[in-house]
């Protein structure tokens, strides 16, 4: 050891004017902006500064379009590539960059329209040469650990061209010298950085147009990535701007702050690309990336705690006394910058070692979907405070979903032995199945499934969802605790109602090479436009919810729905692509439903001798279209006073009660509040008839409810609306279950009239055990994919 510390301490040697090169081009870079906002604050005030930082937002996001993700894929290849083949990949990304440019151009000018319709040409015009900014060789340079060059052919240009903007500015020149001085710069690092690598027209040979189009779709997946991190790193002035116009000076400070000092620290992972690159043994790569992330963080959290002590002040001089950062907004700030300076190593230097580049992308679309409705949503109730805070919030979820990532990916790396064969469990153990984000663990379909899983001999996990009375902190809480949770299980099943959560889901289960069932037993646009009515079947909701349900049946290895009917429908829309497994599990009775004794006769009302008793009958669970209860109500008035109903669930007092009135019923009719689920079956057992659905929806013509089940199986006739789906237990239950037409009172109180001279058939009693070993027999495909 003592032989090799003299050369360890002069390989370090060497690198320390490397790394104090790229320690001090940011710090060079960050020095004329801040020369050229105090001149902009003190000649256009709060509101020049504004729209300044408006525009620049825009461009960072039009820059990411431009940028293509060749500063993520592109570092760490040009470390090991020879000097040819280093300038033929210059080439070609400064070509796929000018070929999006005019795409990111119309995007920065409609945002810029959009968000600052009064000011649109200077706010256009900043953001455009931000955007075309985007085209410079930092990254190449940074591959080949040459900051001398970035500060020739880069860094100089635009620094002495803000320098002239700040200078002419202060002599009294209008605002718009602000872009003309960005776009000169750009345009001269251009040139320069063309000169300085040695470029010449040989390195863009080959270069066609559908060499083009496969360089783009190449750079497909850092660039969606970059995209989306875009959305919560870079648009968040924007999104202030639409949804606080008053908070963007005082936001757009802090942020322009922190930004200032994350460019100043973009150093720290650049400097270790090429040093995390360059082995050519992954383990090399993989355990030097880890001790980047280390290093990041602590370096990170350092410099988080000295801007939440220095901002406060710093802010009255940069902003020329227009802008006062109080502490409180120092301190989000310098949380923000922790958690960045971490992730930018977890994501861009060890996910990238671990070839898990699909994991920078998944972290940064779910930081996007989480990200920018807290920053709107916090703009909107706390102004620039709420907005740093979903800022913060954000940047946790992503740091938190690229750990499990990279977790993922090291077990997996070292879970390949004999013993343990690539993508399969340990010899012997037994299969783990996890159930993701259960809404109710009582619920009769989950708790079927999970009851299947173990009768198949499988490990079982529940994971249940949040039920903090926020949404947004509940959709937060429950994104967290899905990342740091899940470890490694062979089949993860997302349970119903939650299918929002399927991509990420089955993405996870990808990384692991393990199965992801998606349970569609309850689908997101048959519940807000059938179910509940929210809204039309052309209405953005309703285009959101079947963006939802298609985006669940694509992430999933194997869909789950209900009945035969609806699995052809699934299998249908799927359409003749490669498509997931498509699963009918009927729902079934659960234990509880089985027949009773002879029902008691505690309606209230005195029965003369030799009279019939009234025919009671029963409907519970929610109140909803598709259930039908004003068809129920309607149908009880026609049959008469034969008839007893009971309403059993959740009611909407008012509206209902009403509706009695009007229909002549109150007397007959008796409404309870819901009962437990093992309650039911005395519940059923005081009756003689057990109602299902009657709406007129796709979905009431599709399901078999679980009161139709449980009815059935607790041997009473079951009255419900003539639907194909249950063409599957029709010759089970024959007389049992009486089909009428949907929405149709008349047919319905026609069907109860001539139940009130039936007699219960002792067949029924049996219906249970015949559906029961039924829906047996159509899980055993299910415990298959279960057992691997």
């Amino acid at each position: 050891m003592s032989r090799r510390s003299p050369v360890r301490r002069l390989h370090l040697a060497s690198r320390i004017p490397r790394v104090s090169g790229f320690m001090l081009l940011p710090l060079v870079s960050a020095a004329a902006p801040i020369l050229l906002v105090p001149v902009v604050s003190m000649r256009f005030g709060a509101e020049g500064w504004g729209l300044y930082a408006i525009g620049q937002s825009v461009g960072a996001f039009g820059a990411v379009l431009v940028e293509l993700g060749w500063g993520l894929s592109g570092t760490q290849r040009v470390a090991r590539q020879s000097p040819a083949h280093r300038r033929r990949t210059l080439a070609f990304a400064a070509a796929t960059q000018c070929a999006v440019l005019p795409v990111a151009v119309l995007i920065c000018t409609a945002a810029a329209a959009a968000v600052a319709p009064d000011h649109r040409w200077f706010v256009g015009s900043v953001a455009v040469v931000a955007a075309a900014g985007a085209v410079n060789g930092v990254w190449f340079f940074i591959g080949r650990g040459r900051p001398a060059d970035i500060l020739r052919a880069d860094t100089a240009p635009r620094v002495v061209a803000l320098l002239l903007a700040a200078g002419a500015l202060a002599l009294g020149a209008p605002i718009g010298v602000v872009p003309i001085a960005l776009g000169i710069g750009a345009l001269s690092a251009v040139v320069l950085t063309a000169r300085v690598t040695g470029m010449r027209i040989t390195d863009f040979r080959g270069l066609t147009a559908g060499r083009i189009m496969r360089l783009l779709r190449a750079q497909a997946a850092p660039l969606v990535a970059r995209a989306a991190s875009a959305g919560y790193i870079a648009l968040p002035t924007a999104l202030v701007a639409g949804a606080a116009p008053h908070s963007v000076p005082l936001f757009a400070a802090v942020d322009r702050l922190q930004r200032w000092l994350l460019t100043g620290l973009q150093p720290i992972p650049n400097t270790m690309q090429r040093w995390v690159g360059a082995p050519w043994e992954r383990s090399d790569r993989q355990r030097r990336a880890l001790l980047a992330v280390v290093v990041s963080g602590v370096i990170g959290t350092g410099f988080g705690v000295s801007f939440a002590l220095v901002a406060p002040v710093l802010s009255t001089i940069v902003f020329a006394d227009q802008v006062h950062v109080p502490i409180g907004l120092a301190v989000f700030g310098g949380v923000i910058i922790a958690l960045v300076t971490t992730s930018r190593a977890t994501g861009g230097l060890l996910l990238v070692a671990l070839r898990a580049v699909p994991g920078i992308t998944a972290s940064a679309l779910i930081g996007c979907a989480v990200g920018v409705p807290l920053i709107i949503v916090g703009a909107q109730r706390s102004g620039a405070a709420g907005a740093l805070a979903g800022i913060a919030a954000t940047e946790l979820v992503v740091l938190a979903v690229q750990s499990v990532v990279a977790a993922i990916a090291i077990a997996r790396r070292r879970s390949r032995s004999p013993s343990r064969p690539p993508g399969g469990r340990r010899a012997g153990a037994r299969p783990r199945v996890v159930f993701v984000r259960v809404d109710d663990p009582e619920y009769p379909r989950n708790a079927r499934l999970r009851a299947a899983a173990v009768d198949a001999g499988c490990e079982v996990t529940m994971l249940v969802r949040s039920h903090h009375p926020n949404g947004a902190r509940r959709l937060l809480t429950d994104v967290i605790r899905i990342c740091t949770t899940l470890r490694r299980y062979d089949v993860y099943v997302v349970a119903e109602f939650s299918l929002r959560f399927a991509p990420l889901v089955g993405f996870i289960a990808r990384l692991n090479r393990a199965r992801c069932v998606v349970d569609c037993f309850v689908q997101k646009e048959e519940t807000v436009i059938d179910d509940h009515a929210l809204a039309g079947p052309r209405s953005v909701t309703a285009l959101l919810a079947r963006a939802e349900d298609r985006l669940a049946i694509g992430a999933a290895h194997v869909v789950l729905t209900d009945t035969q009917f609806r699995a052809s429908a699934i299998r249908r829309r799927v359409g003749t692509r490669a498509r997931p497994i498509v699963m009918p599990l009927p729902v079934g009775a659960p234990p509880w439903a089985h027949p009773a004794g002879t029902p008691a006769d505690d309606t209230g009302q005195h029965i003369p001798d030799g009279a019939q008793r009234p025919l009671r009958v029963l409907f519970y669970g929610s109140f909803i279209p598709l259930h039908g209860v004003p068809t129920i109500i309607e149908a009880a008035a026609l049959a008469g006073p034969a008839v007893h109903l009971t309403l059993l669930g959740d009611v909407r007092e008012r509206d209902t009660r009403a509706r009695l009135v009007t229909a002549g019923i109150a007397a007959r009719c008796t409404i309870a509040d819901p009962v437990p689920a093992a309650s039911l079956a005395d519940v059923i057992a005081d009756h003689d008839v057990v109602l299902g659905v009657f709406g007129t929806s796709v979905k009431a013509n599709s399901v078999i409810a679980n009161k139709v089940w449980q009815g059935l199986a607790c041997g009473k006739p079951v009255v419900t609306q003539r639907s194909p789906a249950l063409a599957e237990i029709r010759d089970l239950v024959a007389d049992q279950l009486i089909e009428v037409a949907a929405g149709d009172p008349e047919a319905l109180a026609a069907a109860l009239i001539r139940l009130v001279a039936a007699r219960p058939n002792p067949s029924w009693g049996a219906t249970g055990e015949r559906l029961e070993r039924y829906v047996r027999r159509q899980f055993e495909p299910f415990a298959a994919i279960l057992q691997g």
